[in-house]
């Protein structure tokens, strides 16, 4: 068997076994649940959607200070090299 055939038998279990995992039934269920999860949350804590927005920001201000400092580092080091 060549190693064509190989991948493309391999092709079709991964691929039928992905149409086994998302299949519309399962889906609708996992997102019915899913739905039903997130209402419970909110309900329990009504502020939650401000407090996510909160840390989003506060994460994105942390990765931007991590990025300028690796980049002002990066620059400072390959200026020190050629001098």
């Amino acid at each position: 068997m060549s190693h064509r055939e190989r991948a493309e038998i391999f092709d079709e279990k991964v691929l039928s076994q992905i149409e086994r995992i998302l299949n519309p039934d399962d889906m609708e269920k996992a997102l019915k649940h899913a739905l039903k999860q997130a209402k419970a949350a909110h309900k329990s804590n009504p502020n939650l959607g401000e407090q996510l927005d909160a840390e989003i920001k506060k994460l994105e201000r942390e990765r931007d200070n991590t990025a300028g400092v690796s980049h002002r580092w990066s620059w400072t080091r390959s200026s020190a090299w050629r001098a």
